[in-house]
């Protein structure tokens, strides 16, 4: 039996369906943080977009080969002196852990040239869009100052999407962070899997997501209270 709603003093509701939360599969977001550098491995064919968020930021972006040589992955040479990205490993308080970072992918940092795009002249908004030619890595960098309090050049952030042509999850090869302490135990925990583990008091426990975007479920239990 249909029944008719138009007989009734009854609410009607108008949901917002605002889609699916997230990216695509093989869509990846990272920004450069005025003043910063980040480094991403890329593949063959991948599609880089970069934006000027504000506008009037340069970019310098660096490439290394999978030998590790400074050599240029798109249709453009390396035309600049990678002045800041220079600055950043040589000058800064985290040079130390970057060069380390960059050592363990053996990234040569004997010489590095660098492409620059964007200047104080670039539209907020503006994108670039280039293909990965060759597997390699790739160094963004957003230059700047400090800002002078009687200044106006301060530095603002970059987005770059990356969209993999041919996505690759190497986990057991992902470069990790420093520990946080010496390490006692060491556990890789699969995909939609869990594992159970005693610690001591005083135990400290470092989570890493290797390739980000994965939720964390941590329970822990007082084991004087389960006896």
């Amino acid at each position: 039996m249909d029944l008719d709603l138009s007989k009734f003093n009854i609410r009607q509701t108008n949901p917002i369906i605002l889609g699916n939360a997230g990216f695509p599969d093989n869509l990846e977001r990272y920004t450069v943080k005025g003043e910063g550098i980040i480094g991403i491995d890329v593949f063959k064919d991948d599609v880089i977009n970069v934006i000027n968020i504000e506008g009037g930021q340069e970019l310098e972006l660096a490439f290394f080969n999978k030998n590790g040589k400074n050599k240029t992955l798109i249709n453009k040479d390396l035309n600049k002196d990678a002045s800041f990205i220079k600055h950043i490993l040589n000058n800064t308080n985290d040079k130390k852990t970057l060069v380390k970072k960059l050592k363990n992918k053996k990234i040569d940092l004997i010489k590095i040239n660098s492409l620059n795009y964007f200047d104080k002249e670039t539209p907020a908004g503006y994108e670039i869009d280039f293909v990965i030619e060759k597997d390699g890595f790739a160094i963004f960098a957003a230059p700047g100052t400090p800002m002078a309090v009687d200044s106006f050049n301060v530095a603002t952030d970059l987005q770059v999407y990356v969209t993999r042509k041919n996505k690759q999850n190497k986990k057991i090869e992902s470069i990790l962070p420093e520990p946080l302490s010496n390490i006692k135990n060491e556990y890789l925990i699969k995909d939609s899997s869990a594992i159970a583990y005693e610690i001591k008091k005083g135990d400290f426990i470092q989570i890493i997501d290797l390739y980000g975007r994965q939720c964390s479920d941590f329970m822990v239990y007082d084991s004087e209270a389960l006896q």
